[in-house]
């Protein structure tokens, strides 16, 4: 599984890792949890396959390193 895109929105404190090859619908969102906090989605596409993870509170769960490389969607 190839990472496709790494891109980071601040103004919604969101970071998305897309997989595969081009576009495709997803079919399924899985929240992953910490205790109550939702802190990221798992997407499925209709074949069962991971299309994407997007992280929430991004500020807080990307390191240095990711926020170095991440394509960055939208700016305070």
């Amino acid at each position: 599984m190839d990472a496709r895109s790494w891109t980071w929105d601040k103004r919604a404190d969101a970071a998305y890792l897309a997989f595969g090859d081009g576009p495709r619908r997803v079919a399924r969102t899985v929240p992953v949890r910490d205790g109550e906090t939702v802190v990221a989605a798992l997407d499925f596409g209709a074949d069962g396959a991971l299309l994407g993870i997007e992280l929430l509170n991004a500020e807080v769960q990307l390191s240095a390193a990711m926020k170095a490389v991440a394509e960055i969607i939208s700016g305070p």
